[in-house]
């Protein structure tokens, strides 16, 4: 018999039942999701056609991949409120790099540029804020930032000595 003919009797056999196991853990989409993944990963075990795969290794497998979902699900939930946390902050320097005394021209010169380099500038240059932490407080990619500061700056450059 075929890997896949076993996983199939098998689902035939245990699909409702691993299903209805899921079900009462997490609503119904997530435990169809789960459930399809349970005999998904069936085909990736080692000499299964040598293994007698019993119900209760289905509703096992089931409620790990349900436990390292809730798992991931909570690191992901930290993980937004601290970068909800480091954007409030930014967002404070951000708007108190505003207020920074600076030569009046340099402020009109700021004022010239695009809102994303006035941004970027005033919070790596103005408030000293690391690139890591500037990209997250504008919500893009690190990269971005980069260029969108070296625009600015190459921008502001091109200002002063014209000036």
């Amino acid at each position: 018999m075929s890997r896949a003919e076993l996983v199939e009797g098998l689902a035939d056999r245990y699909y409702a039942r691993v299903h209805a196991f899921a079900r009462q853990l997490t609503d119904r989409s997530t435990a169809d999701d789960i459930t399809q993944e349970v005999f998904a990963r069936l085909m990736t075990v080692e000499a299964l056609e040598d293994r007698t795969i019993s119900v209760s290794y289905l509703l096992k497998a089931a409620h790990n991949l349900v436990r390292g979902l809730h798992r991931k699900e909570g690191r992901a939930s930290r993980s937004r409120e601290q970068l909800v946390q480091q954007m409030r902050e930014a967002q404070k320097r951000l708007a108190q790099s505003a207020d920074v005394p600076t030569d009046a021209s340099v402020n009109r010169w700021l004022d010239t540029l695009p809102q994303h380099e006035r941004d970027a500038v005033r919070l790596t240059v103005c408030s000293d804020l690391s690139l890591k932490d500037a990209s997250v407080a504008m919500g893009v990619r690190v990269t971005t930032l980069t260029n969108w500061k070296y625009r600015g700056l190459r921008k502001l450059g091109e200002k002063v000595s014209a000036a």
